[in-house]
């Protein structure tokens, strides 16, 4: 445990917190580690303008936190302001940036960790309609349980979906995502195709002027190619920009979509018809069929050159789909956002091969990770973090660990819509938070052996008001 002083009164008076650990890193430094004069420790001084206890046990909430200095205790010392310091110590750790987590569905957290459903994926969407909580509090209290978890796991921002209710748009969850202590973006989920076309972008609008009014931060999330038409993602990339809001959708995700966008068949269009959603010569409809991947056929119909557009999963890109990527990404804000355990949980490496993200990243494209929901995580995981699908790729595809330390970090926070620069531990940062996280014993990189065997924890967080 730290050495601190949480038996004190939250303070608005400035406070210069002093965060001690046996490394410090970020995912563009190669880090710090103490010298012998230095008494094993190294860490940073942040300054604030007020403290008071996190949270979550061991964290502190800070306001208007901005990193003064990093280094030894005696390289922090000439920058502290003669106030009252906090002191933190963390043997044997590392301090990171908070962690990202690009995709999440906060509000599914109630429903747990499910097996895999032999029914494949439309089984699986017919789980999460069957589970979802509908009423007001219970979407809430889905979503607080979630940031508690999040938390616990050293996320401090997140990119979550505030899901569609009965199949409209819904500001519940994007609103308790607001009153918690997580940043972030809310993407505002909804559904417009066949004969529920006009009803979603009905409900999308109205809950756009809904959120409009309190002036929370959100993005909109057309669902994805099978729930949403071609002319309803253009549609959404207009309210997008008119609004100033950035996008974000599941693109690519499972062989069943690949089936619905290239030949117009199979258990995504034997879904719609049971909803009655799908009927002959309905509009919208005659874009499925034509042969395209379902990347193209989202690309097609949202030609924008400004409006930020993050696409999640992309586990089914062809080599067209990869050099249509690298084009796009020099002439628009595109991102990914990948979500490994997701991928495997369905089983859709079997079907596509392994996924492509190191190889765009070669090619410049930016790639971050997400979780996805709870639903498709291991039973008994009482945190939801980004580190676990970091660590799943670690050894599977022998990645550097501070690469992927990037790639929930900046690169999240890019995709997600928040200044990637607070995610650098630098002075003169704001940081959205700080997490700490155990090493344990052995050799080598201090950072693979952290994601290999611990789980961060959130130490500190900015302050919202």
């Amino acid at each position: 445990m730290p050495d601190s002083d949480f038996g004190q009164a939250a303070t608005a008076e400035p406070v210069d917190v002093m965060l001690l650990a046996r490394w410090v890193m970020d995912g563009w430094t190669t880090g710090m580690a103490p010298d012998a004069a230095s008494g094993g420790w190294v860490g940073v001084l942040v300054h604030t303008d007020g403290l008071e206890p996190g949270p979550i046990p061991g964290a502190w909430t800070a306001k208007a936190p901005v990193i003064a200095a990093v280094g030894t205790p005696e390289e922090l010392g000439p920058f502290l302001r003669g106030c009252r310091v906090v002191r933190e110590e963390y043997p044997d750790q590392i301090l990171i940036p908070g962690l990202v987590n690009g995709h999440a569905h906060l509000d599914l957290t109630h429903i747990g960790p499910q097996p895999p459903s032999p029914g494949g994926f439309a089984a699986f969407a017919g789980l999460v309609r069957e589970k979802r909580a509908v009423e007001p509090e219970a979407i809430r209290a889905s979503v607080r349980r979630g940031v508690e978890m999040s938390l616990a796991g050293g996320v401090v921002a997140v990119g979550d979906i505030a899901g569609a209710v009965r199949g409209v748009a819904d500001v519940v969850a994007a609103e308790e995502l607001a009153r918690s202590p997580l940043w972030g973006t809310a993407f505002l989920e909804f559904f417009a195709i066949g004969t529920g076309e006009e009803r979603g972008r009905a409900g999308l609008l109205k809950a756009l002027r809904e959120i409009q009014a309190t002036g929370i931060r959100v993005g909109i999330q057309p669902h994805a190619p099978y729930s949403v038409s071609a002319e309803s993602y253009a549609w959404a990339m207009e309210q997008a920009a008119e609004f100033d809001y950035p996008m974000c959708s599941h693109v690519a995700e499972s062989p069943e979509e690949r089936e619905l966008i290239e030949k117009g068949t199979g258990p995504l269009r034997e879904m719609l018809e049971g909803l009655g959603i799908w009927t002959e010569g309905q509009r919208g409809m005659q874009h499925f069929g034509k042969g395209n991947s379902p990347l193209a056929h989202v690309m097609d119909a949202t030609d924008d050159a400004h409006t930020p557009f993050t696409l999640v999963h992309c586990n089914d890109l062809s080599d067209a789909d990869v050099h249509a990527l690298r084009h796009r990404w020099e002439h628009r804000p595109i991102r990914l956002v990948y979500c490994p355990r997701s991928s495997e949980y369905f089983g859709t490496p079997h079907h596509f091969g392994p996924h492509r993200y190191r190889e765009l990243q070669r090619e410049g494209v930016m790639v971050a990770l997400g979780t996805d929901s709870i639903i498709n995580l291991e039973v008994g995981r009482t945190t939801i973090t980004p580190w676990h699908e970091a660590s799943s790729l670690l050894n599977r595809d022998a990645m550097e660990a501070q690469e992927l330390l990037m790639m929930m970090t900046t690169h999240a926070a890019m995709a997600i819509g928040l200044d990637s620069g607070a995610f650098d531990i630098v002075p003169g940062r704001m940081p959205f938070g700080l997490a700490a996280v155990q090493v344990p014993g052995g050799t080598g990189d201090p950072l693979r052996r952290a994601m290999l065997g611990s789980t961060p924890r959130t130490i500190l967080i900015r302050d919202k008001q």
